[in-house]
């Protein structure tokens, strides 16, 4: 996976949970799995809401989009510990 151009580091908690209105307005929030230093996916978020995905196909090694990137990042979280960092 790809990193995204750094923007304003958020200090605040992160919450990806469905429908959450993040604490900014426009950028993306990074998933990260453990102590890999490249990042699992990436949350496009606008006007505060989360509107697209990317992830990492972990057996194809291809990135992936939409729901399937969407899908992804949900199962990776819920089986590893993630962390999130958002700009």
């Amino acid at each position: 996976m790809f990193e995204l151009p750094p923007g304003s580091p958020v200090q605040e908690e992160i919450d990806v949970e469905e429908g959450k209105t993040q604490t900014f307005d426009f950028g993306f929030i990074t998933t990260w799995i453990g102590k890999r230093k490249t990042p699992s996916g990436h949350r496009l978020v606008r006007a505060g809401r989360i509107v697209g995905y990317l992830a990492e196909d972990v057996d194809t090694k291809q990135i992936v989009g939409g729901k399937k990137a969407k899908e992804l990042l949900e199962h990776i979280e819920s089986e590893n510990k993630s962390r999130h960092t958002a700009d």
